[in-house]
């Protein structure tokens, strides 16, 4: 009879570490389905924070585009608005200028030449008028002579 009870006492012991055991492979699979639902949370949110980023990018692109669009058709409406009489006028403005410009250059060069030719004869008229004081009010004078 001892025999029986060691065996039964040993045989509960195994019964019992199997129960442990069981109960552990119990609480491993409830602790797996859990991440492997909160893992799918997670690729959900993934899935969703990465399709929201793209719409986001994608709506950039188009307001860009339209922005683009915009300032391309208003660039266009103002280069139309200008009419072409404008630009040939401002061109016939321009050409007139510079050919004003280079008739004032050419009288500047006939006066300092003049300037030149008076002072030298004043020189040569007047050997009292070559100090540089006397020089200096010359040409002071002569300058305001011609910018009357």
């Amino acid at each position: 009879m001892l025999e029986i009870q060691q065996a039964h006492t040993s045989q509960q012991v195994y019964v019992h570490r199997l129960q442990d055991k069981l109960d552990n492979i119990s609480r491993y699979r409830s602790t797996i389905k859990i991440q492997e639902q909160i893992i799918r949370k997670f690729e959900s949110l993934i899935n969703d924070s990465t399709q929201a980023q793209e719409q986001i990018v994608q709506q950039e692109r188009m307001k860009e585009r339209e922005n683009f669009k915009d300032i391309s058709k208003a660039e266009e409406k103002i280069v139309q608005s200008i009419p072409t009489e404008i630009v040939a006028n401002q061109n016939a403005v321009v050409a007139s200028l510079e050919r004003e410009n280079k008739m004032l250059l050419l009288k500047i060069h006939e006066l300092e030449f003049s300037l030149e030719k008076a002072q030298l004869a004043a020189v040569a008229v007047h050997p009292v008028r070559a100090n540089d004081d006397t020089l200096e009010q010359f040409k002071m004078e002569l300058e305001a002579e011609r910018d009357a």
